[in-house]
């Protein structure tokens, strides 16, 4: 995932390398109770279709 400001860029079975999906840093980082800061360079899993995910997780999460 790409972050820049609150724009975050993810590759999705439905979004390609060369056009990711689009999607808000402070949504993600609100689903998952991280800064938005801390989005970048995280993994997430989340559900959804080629129009929108939501109901990001935080893989790999050291609180767990």
């Amino acid at each position: 995932m790409l972050t820049v400001a609150d724009a975050a860029y993810a590759v999705t079975p439905w979004h390609r390398a060369d056009r990711p999906m689009r999607l808000s840093a402070s949504n993600i980082a609100d689903d998952c109770d991280i800064s938005v800061a801390a989005v970048i360079g995280q993994e997430f899993t989340a559900i959804g279709n080629a129009d929108g995910l939501h109901d990001f997780r935080l893989m790999h999460d050291p609180r767990d």
